[in-house]
Order: structure tokens, then sequence, then C-alpha cells
């Protein structure tokens, strides 16, 4: 997705109180959306939740030892699932879970 979801950062004064959700942690050398979310979460005292299926990612993410960063393995819609039990509302949802597949033939074993 490129860093097209820096153009979000011009509508965060606008956000109700919440916590930030991103389904599909950043890539390695990808475009840093875990982290500078991240830190648009916690400039607003909130929490960046960061979902990813694949635990090569969630690895990634981990060693990074963001602050602010809660990291989950699942699939974003199961985690999602399980948001009706969360105390806080979503504030900010950035969905950049797996934009198309350029190689169908070619998947890796963790693509359903």
């Amino acid at each position: 997705m490129g860093r097209f979801f820096l153009n979000a950062e011009q509508y965060l004064d606008q956000l109700d109180a919440g916590d930030f959700v991103e389904i599909g942690s950043s890539r390695n050398g990808g475009d840093g959306s875990t982290r500078i979310i991240g830190e648009w979460a916690a400039a607003r005292g909130s929490r960046l939740h960061t979902v990813d299926m694949h635990p090569d990612q969630v690895r990634l993410v981990r060693d990074q030892n963001l602050p602010n960063v809660l990291i989950y393995q699942l699939r974003g819609e199961d985690f999602l699932a399980q948001w009706a039990d969360h105390p806080q509302p979503i504030s900010f949802l950035y969905l950049d879970n797996f934009d198309w597949d350029w190689r169908p033939e070619d998947s890796p074993d963790f693509v359903l």
C-alpha cells in the first residue's frame, strides 16, 4: 500500500477517544506503518493494537520493542470479532492486510 496511510495524519485531531488498530503489521523494509501509527496513538494517549497472521511478521514487530504497541498473531476478522469484549472503542482502524496476491500460484502456506 505504500505510504498512503500518512494522509490520515491530517484527520487525527477529529478522532474520538479510543484505541488504534492496524490489520496487517509493517513488513521488513516496508512502509513503517506500525511504528508511525503507534506514535500517533501514543501522542493521543492511546495504544496501537497491530494484528498479523504471519508469525515472522509478528516476531519482526516484537523485536522492534515499540512502546505503546500491542501485537497479536491472528486473522484480522478474528481479532475484530473479539473486540466486542474490549473496554475501549476503536477510534482509528487501518486495514493494510493482504492487499493483493500478485502470484496466486505461488502463495505461501499461511494464505488460505
